[in-house]
């Protein structure tokens, strides 16, 4: 069977039933399932020639299911969620009306533009891409991007764009169990990032100021729903010798974004051979004085930044845009040896 009926007409397809991908012998997986299907407490359906037997776990709200594998030995169960996911009250959202942009986040109720307000309340319930009319045009609503989060992050200090962050973090080499650590929180957007990345390791986030330490907290929260449990924040001169409580080479990436990195490098001593530092910084001479420091230990040195030009393509024209986001920064990398 592909597709089951519950009642008013609802299909649900196998491909919307879970969101799971692996080989398991067994275990219990917990999916929420939209609709929710009215299933019996104890109900079993055939699934590519598998028994699935469902357990209903009733909260305030029924949205949790605990489903128990049995399969043959060796044997996979792949199956792809693809729903339409809707707007909550808690959530975010993109507005775009023709070349603006507003990033909103829909427990306002309300939003004003130049042209008129938007009731938020209608766009709850309804998928990306919903609009209503503004102006003489529609706007239109999107879950935003993560791009598209950090250029928007509350900032008391100069993000990191990007375009450098996903070059930094692909010539780093980064991965999802990694050991990180960043000296420089400022803002939050460098540890953003990471941790969209680094989904089973552990980040060490490092700066003097506890005022920019709680105004980073609050953009991840903003981004992730809350203070993930893999991040831990210390307040400390990066300048200075500070026992971080850690083991030698217990990081694999380290990552500095300080006025004056060439004074943070006894952090080093954290970093595993084989593990990169990446060195971010507005000022080539800057990193300069690093790769002079650096010679002995590390090896594969390399020092870039990124161009950014958008064109401009439609039925009349095919040009670079009249203005382009260039220089916004140096970033180095290296390899440690033993």
């Amino acid at each position: 069977a592909t597709e089951w009926e519950y009642g008013d007409n609802q299909y649900l397809s196998k491909n919307e039933l879970f969101h799971h991908q692996s080989v398991v012998p067994r275990g219990l997986f917990l999916a929420r399932l939209f609709p929710y299907p009215p299933l019996d407490s104890s109900s079993e359906i055939s699934l590519e020639s598998k028994t699935l037997r469902f357990s209903l776990h009733y909260r305030r709200q029924p949205v949790a299911v605990a489903t128990k594998f049995r399969f043959y030995r060796k044997s996979p169960l792949r199956v792809e969620l693809n729903r339409m996911k809707t707007f909550t009250r808690q959530d975010q959202a993109l507005i775009i009306w023709g070349k603006r942009r507003w990033l909103v986040d829909l427990s306002r109720g309300r939003f004003g533009t130049h042209q008129g307000e938007l009731d938020l309340t209608k766009v709850i319930g309804q998928p990306e891409g919903f609009s209503l009319p503004l102006g003489r045009d529609r706007a239109f609503f999107f879950r935003p991007i993560l791009a598209e989060k950090l250029t928007r992050l509350r900032r008391k200090t100069q993000l990191i764009y990007p375009k450098d962050l996903a070059a930094m973090m692909m010539a780093s080499g980064l991965g999802k169990e990694d050991r990180i650590i960043e000296a420089g929180t400022g803002s939050g957007a460098l540890l953003i990032a990471l941790l969209t990345v680094v989904t089973k390791g552990r980040i060490v986030t490092l700066d003097q100021s506890q005022e920019l330490q709680l105004l980073a907290r609050e953009n991840v929260r903003r981004c992730f729903g809350q203070v993930p449990g893999r991040v831990r924040f210390i307040q400390a001169d990066v300048y200075q010798e500070t026992s971080l409580r850690l083991k030698p080479n217990w990081a694999d990436r380290i990552f500095l974004d300080l006025p004056e990195p060439w004074q943070a490098l006894h952090l080093l001593k954290y970093l595993r051979p084989g593990g990169f530092l990446t060195v971010f910084n507005p000022q080539i001479f800057q990193l300069q004085k690093v790769a002079v420091a650096l010679k002995n230990h590390f090896i594969d040195l390399s020092v870039s930044e990124v161009l950014k030009r958008d064109w401009l393509v439609d039925e009349q024209r095919l040009r670079p845009a009249d203005v382009m986001r260039a220089h916004t920064g140096f970033f180095l990398t290296a390899r440690k040896v033993s």
